[in-house]
């Protein structure tokens, strides 16, 4: 993916954003096809505009075509297409689990789980979310 000539940003974790105007990200979390459109790809970010907190990114044809930041501390957590649904579930380090449209990336809904720290997560076939978490490194 040659996002980096294009001023998106990838593998800028290491310099400082403010030389890098035009970047909207700093590192890639977790990426993934969409699939329902593979040309797509779906991923987690950590933005630029916001060090420190986490986002979420649409590349189709190496440009980013929409993006949404969280107010949620960085990390490496996982994203999960919901492909019947159209939603995206997003973890987020935390003990809250967001649902956006997986076309725009928009808010639905948000789901407050017993535990902190999820990391990642899927649905099974009778729409449960199953989670793993890590309450030890945890962000609350």
């Amino acid at each position: 993916m040659g996002l980096l000539g294009r001023g998106f940003g990838l593998g800028l974790h290491k310099y400082d954003p403010s030389r890098f105007k035009s970047a909207y990200f700093l590192d890639v979390s977790d990426a993934q096809y969409n699939p329902l459109d593979p040309e797509e790809i779906v991923a987690g970010i950590h933005s630029a505009r916001n060090p420190g907190f986490y986002g979420i990114a649409k590349f189709r044809n190496e440009s980013m075509v929409a993006g949404v930041e969280t107010h949620y501390k960085w990390g490496g957590y996982e994203l999960y297409v919901d492909a019947e649904n159209e939603h995206l579930y997003v973890a987020t380090g935390r003990n809250i689990v967001e649902v956006r449209d997986l076309g725009d990336l928009r808010f639905i809904k948000k789901y407050e789980l017993p535990v902190s720290g999820v990391v990642g997560l899927a649905l099974d076939s009778e729409n449960r979310i199953w989670f793993i978490s890590n309450s030890l490194y945890g962000l609350e």
